[in-house]
């Protein structure tokens, strides 16, 4: 009974010391985190029948898996295209807040109501003002069409006549390129555009099929875009569809052909009935569009620096503290913002300065896209967490970014501003603090008897032996936890190799974690960005966004093999090409086991590369 009776008593030690535990980080936690809010942003609050609205919602200071509540609408259909999280630490208050993007496509005029939008975590709950949004009526055309926007209607500026095939069913389609011989990595714009003549009635469109853009990452513009225009005499209404397009290797790239199937009446004795509503009697016309050819230009050799990261476009970089001052040992942050048009997924990291006087973490990148004018814009920012180790001003040195202009035709440079944050000394110590009372050492250790050794036995008794491996455990664990306390002062003082040393676990549960019956698209992505990260932590610089020829000299600049190399770029090669261009990868279901198989022999090389080199 007293046995019985001890055990419970510290069972019940036990869950009172872990439940305080919680209780303590519960607190902890309230009192750094930020008071929870949730704000709603359209880009647009009027807008026509079937066009689509993007929509941003960010909360901040909810913990969890929050995520916003969006009511049901009659005037619209929601699909949520993505989001991004973010987490700083100013002042000794942690700061969250993550961005769900969704676009909403019209279904009907009218006037309508987007919310309340609420969210809820853990007991905290919040709750955003409703959006108005009004949907205007299309407006009918000749052609008994309609448009969701302003009509155009004028000479044709790529196409002044019709097809000889397509003269008898007025219907047809075409693809059209507005660059044929772009820079690798340059955007250009693929329109698909399927004419129907004025007096053509359609029972309906049927199924649309894409054109075929291997070799290419593939962007939406937009929403379909409805006009007219007049192509020898006659009035064509035109539904087009338009898609950014930025190639991925040198040389010659096909785009292949896009198809429609188009319903149309039936005919009555060899006419071509004018009002025929039988869901019977229908006819169908199928379209092809013609496919187009595209000859990619690598970009030159010359005057790139170590700065080129393989971006094209045009861009702009600014950088700025999260705050005017800071003080020793505390940390801040420093945000540097690349943006402009271009392929803003594959923006690169700046050339960073040589930082002195101050640790420097690297915190991650948030990117975000639009769409201005069938030009792919954005931004991405790169975040540093700084922690200063002395008092007194800091100056930071420009951060440089360089690009390749494609309308110029050469490489250009920009820089940010140069920047000081004074650092204040660290606060003093409170009063009071550590002046408790110091025993003796003396005092502290009477408990140790002195008169062990005359109570051992000096005969063969293997309890002898015993008690030296019982005395031999402390210095065992004391051994065990100065070398567990230097390595982790050592991974804090080296990111580097904290993140090399659980990049292969991460990989592997990555990797085992896929499922191929996802389908090709998901399996190459995930094994992309696995791929990626994993040669990030390794290679210690931004990988995704890297052109594939300056990661391939970067491996082979790390003493892998050859061999080992190529496999690497033909993994990543294959994912590109199922993930951004048409095909569907063929059978995945080996890839995430062949992947795992190629990084344990990439873990291996670089291990070996790192034990020779004595880091």
């Amino acid at each position: 009974m007293i046995l019985r009776g001890g055990l419970k008593t510290k069972g019940a030690l036990i869950a009172a010391l872990l439940v305080g535990l919680n209780l303590l980080g519960l607190a902890l936690t309230s009192a750094g985190a930020a008071e929870p809010k949730i704000e709603v942003n359209v880009n647009r609050t009027r807008v026509n029948e079937g066009d689509t609205i993007l929509m941003e919602v960010t909360l901040e200071g909810l913990q969890g898996n929050a995520k916003p509540q969006i009511p049901p609408s009659q005037g619209f259909s929601y699909y949520e295209t993505g989001s991004s999280s973010n987490v700083s630490w100013v002042n000794g208050k942690v700061s969250s807040s993550k961005v769900y993007t969704y676009q909403l496509v019209t279904r009907k005029a009218g006037k309508y109501i987007i919310g309340p939008i609420s969210a809820s975590s853990r007991g905290r709950s919040v709750r955003a003002a409703p959006v108005e949004i009004e949907v205007l009526p299309t407006v009918a055309t000749q052609s008994g069409g309609s448009t969701s926007g302003q009509e155009q209607v004028g000479a044709d500026q790529e196409l002044n006549q019709v097809p000889a095939a397509s003269r008898d069913t007025g219907l047809f389609a075409r693809l059209e390129v507005d660059n044929l011989n772009p820079y690798q990595d340059e955007q250009i714009v693929l329109r698909f555009k399927m004419y129907q003549r004025h007096d053509v009635q359609l029972s309906e469109i049927g199924e649309y099929e894409a054109p075929s853009t291997q070799g290419f990452w593939r962007e939406d513009l937009g929403s379909q875009s409805d006009y007219r225009v007049r192509i020898e005499g006659e009035l064509y209404h035109v539904r087009e569809i338009a898609y950014a397009l930025f190639p991925i290797r040198a040389g010659e790239i096909e785009i292949g052909a896009a198809s429609v199937i188009c319903l149309v009446p039936g005919s009555r004795n060899g006419r071509r009935s004018i009002i025929d509503f039988s869901l019977f009697n229908r006819q169908q016309v199928p379209l092809r569009s013609n496919s187009v050819i595209v000859k990619v230009k690598p970009l030159p050799e010359t005057e790139r620096t170590s700065a080129f990261t393989g971006s094209v476009g045009l861009y702009t970089i600014e950088a700025a503290f999260d705050q005017t001052q800071a003080t020793q040992g505390e940390p801040l942050t420093l945000n540097v913002t690349i943006k402009g048009t271009g392929h803003i997924q594959t923006i690169g990291a700046p050339a960073w300065p040589e930082w002195t006087d101050m640790r420097v973490f690297d915190s991650g990148e948030v990117s975000s896209d639009s769409r201005q004018n069938d030009l792919v814009v954005g931004s991405k920012t790169f975040t540093q967490v700084l922690i200063p180790n002395r008092v007194g001003t800091i100056n930071i040195a420009p951060m440089e970014y360089q690009f390749f202009n494609p309308s110029a035709g050469q490489y250009q440079t920009v820089s940010s501003a140069p920047l000081a944050i004074e650092v204040l000394p660290a606060k003093a110590t409170p009063s009071g603090f550590g002046n408790e009372e110091i025993l003796p050492l003396g005092e502290d250790i009477l408990y140790i008897r002195s008169d062990l050794i005359s109570r051992l036995e000096r005969s063969g008794d293997r309890r002898l032996t015993l008690s030296w491996l019982i005395h031999l455990i402390p210095f065992g664990l004391l051994g065990a936890g100065l070398w567990l306390r230097g390595r982790r002062r050592n991974m804090e003082r080296n990111p580097a190799l904290a993140r090399r040393s659980r990049a292969f676990r991460l990989a592997k549960s990555a990797l085992i974690g896929i499922d191929p019956a996802a389908g090709g698209v998901k399996v190459a992505g995930e094994i992309a960005i696995v791929t990626e990260s994993y040669l990030t932590a390794w290679l210690d610089q931004g990988v995704r966004g890297m052109r594939r020829q300056s990661l391939e000299e970067a491996l082979l600049d790390a003493d892998l093999p050859g061999p080992l190399v190529t496999e690497v770029m033909n993994l990543l090669l294959w994912a590109d090409e199922v993930r951004f261009g048409a095909g569907d990868g063929g059978d995945v279901s080996s890839k995430p086991d062949s992947a795992l198989e190629l990084i344990s022999r990439l873990e291996e090389g670089f291990r070996n590369t790192k034990l020779k080199a004595g880091l």
